[in-house]
C-alpha cells in the first residue's frame, strides 16, 4: 500500500510539473501574438484579430486605420471589410466642399445608406420626378410624373437628428426634376416663353413646399446642349427660372456632362447654386477601360475652374461613380452595382490589379465559354484620389449613386 501511494504522489508531481512547464511555455507566445506593426508590414493581408468580426456591421476603427486603402489590395480583404463601416457615422472626413448623394427608387439599398450617413452629406437628391407636355403640339402644359415614388416617411427621417448625434447636422432634400418627352419645338416654346416658365417654377414650387424640399436638382442640359438653335435659349430658360424658384427660397443644382465648357459655367454660375458634373462613363464598348479616369476628371474640372475663386470652385461638384463594368469580347458592356460585384469576388477569386495611369482598380477573368472579360469597379484607393483631387480643386462631390457602392466606402467620406 505505502508504495501505491509513493507511486501516486510521483505522478500528481509530475502532473503538476508539467502542468507548469506547459504554462510557461504558453505565456510568453500570448505577449508576441500581438506585435501591433505586423498588420502593416505584412505582405500577405493580415487583419488585426480584435479589430472586427465577420459578422459585425459597425467596427471602432475606419478604414484608413486599418490600412486597407492601398493600390495592391487581396479579393479577400474587400469581402471580409465591405459590408460593415465605422461606427462614428456623423464624423465627415472629406476636407473639400459639399457632398450631393443621389438615390434611386430601383435600388432600394441606397435609402438605407441615405439614413446612416446622413451627417455626412450635405444634399441627398431623391431620382423621383419627371416633367412632360400634356399634349403634343404647341398648345401644352407642363406635368410632373413619379409623385408615387415619393417616401414621406424616409423625408421625414433624414430630417430628423440621431439623439447625442456629435454632428447634428441633417442634410437638404433636392429630388432631380428630368425634362422628358419634349419635342425640339416644344423646348424652344417653353425656352422663350415668360408664361410657361412662370408655369414650371409655380408647379415645382408647389411640390417642393408640399414636400419641404430645399430645393432641386435639373436635368436637361445633356440632352438639350447639343442642337446648335436651342443651345442659347436653353442658357437663358436656365437664368430665369432659377431666379424664380431661388425668389421662392429653393436652391437650384444644374446637371451639366463632362463636356460642360467654362464659358457656360461662367454664364450661369450666378444663377445656379451648384454644378453636378457627370465625369464618370469614360470608357465605351468599343475601347474598354476605366469608368472615371483620374487625369481626365482632373482636366475636365480644371478647365472650367480657370482662375475661379475659392466660392466658385464650391459650386461645382464633381461627378463620382459608385458603380463600375464588367467588358466582354464582341463589344458588351454590362454595369455592375455593388453586390454584383461581391458576388464575382466571391465566385472567381481573381487578383486585382491597380491601374496606375487612371487610378481605378480592375481585374480579369473568364466565362464559361471561355469569352474574356475585363472588370473595372471602384475601391477605397479610388475613392481617396478622387475625394483628394476635389479637396486639392475645391470642389465638393456628386456621388451616382449610393445604393450602387459598398458600405466601407462611407467611412472615407
Amino acid at each position: 500500500g505505502g508504495f501505491r501511494k509513493k507511486k501516486m504522489k510521483v505522478w500528481v508531481l509530475c502532473l503538476l510539473l508539467l502542468l507548469a512547464i506547459g504554462v510557461q511555455c504558453r505565456e510568453p507566445k500570448k505577449a508576441k501574438a500581438k506585435p501591433a506593426k505586423q498588420v502593416e508590414t505584412s505582405t500577405t493581408e493580415t487583419i488585426p484579430e480584435d479589430v472586427v468580426n465577420a459578422s459585425d456591421v459597425e467596427r471602432k476603427h475606419d478604414v484608413r486605420v486599418l490600412g486597407l486603402v492601398k493600390d495592391r489590395v487581396n479579393y479577400k480583404t474587400i469581402l471580409q471589410y465591405h459590408a460593415s463601416f465605422c461606427s462614428d457615422v456623423s464624423h465627415r472626413h472629406f476636407q473639400g466642399g459639399d457632398t450631393l448623394a443621389y438615390v434611386t427608387p430601383w435600388n432600394g439599398k441606397g435609402y438605407e445608406i441615405a439614413k446612416t450617413f446622413k451627417a455626412k452629406f450635405t444634399f441627398i437628391s431623391p431620382v423621383w420626378y419627371q416633367l412632360s407636355p400634356t399634349i403634343q403640339g404647341p398648345d401644352f402644359r407642363i406635368k410632373i410624373n413619379g409623385g408615387h415614388d415619393v417616401d414621406s416617411r424616409w423625408l421625414q427621417e433624414l430630417k430628423t437628428t440621431s439623439p447625442g448625434a456629435l454632428n447634428p447636422q441633417v442634410p437638404k432634400i433636392v429630388p432631380r426634376f428630368l425634362f422628358q418627352g419634349f419635342d425640339g419645338n416644344q423646348l424652344y416654346l417653353l425656352f422663350t416663353t415668360h408664361k410657361l416658365i412662370s408655369h414650371l417654377a409655380k408647379i415645382i414650387t408647389q411640390e417642393c413646399t408640399r414636400n419641404q424640399y430645399d430645393g432641386i436638382v435639373v436635368e436637361l442640359w445633356s440632352s438639350v446642349a447639343s442642337v446648335p438653335k436651342l443651345k442659347d435659349p436653353m442658357t437663358k430658360f436656365i437664368v430665369n427660372f432659377a431666379k424664380l424658384l431661388k425668389k421662392n427660397g429653393l436652391l437650384v443644382i444644374l446637371v451639366v456632362p463632362p463636356s460642360f465648357e467654362a464659358v457656360d459655367f461662367q454664364r450661369l454660375q450666378q444663377a445656379v447654386d451648384r454644378f453636378s458634373v457627370m465625369t464618370y462613363d469614360y470608357s465605351d464598348p468599343r475601347t474598354p477601360g476605366p469608368n472615371a479616369p483620374l487625369p481626365w476628371i482632373n482636366q475636365q474640372i480644371s478647365s472650367l475652374l480657370r482662375d475661379a475663386s475659392p466660392e466658385v470652385s464650391q459650386k461645382i461638384l464633381m461627378g463620382i461613380p459608385f458603380y463600375g463594368y464588367d467588358f466582354s469580347e464582341g463589344g458588351k458592356m454590362e454595369p455592375i452595382v455593388g453586390h454584383s460585384y461581391v458576388d464575382m469576388l466571391r465566385e472567381k477569386k481573381p487578383n486585382l490589379e491597380w491601374e496606375s495611369t487612371s487610378c481605378e482598380h480592375k481585374f480579369s477573368y473568364r466565362d464559361n465559354d471561355g469569352g474574356h472579360h475585363k472588370v473595372y469597379y471602384p475601391s477605397l484607393k479610388f475613392l481617396e484620389e478622387r475625394l483628394a483631387l476635389a479637396s486639392q480643386l475645391g470642389t465638393g462631390v456628386s456621388i451616382w449613386e449610393i445604393g450602387q457602392g459598398l458600405d466601407f466606402f462611407y467611412d472615407l467620406l
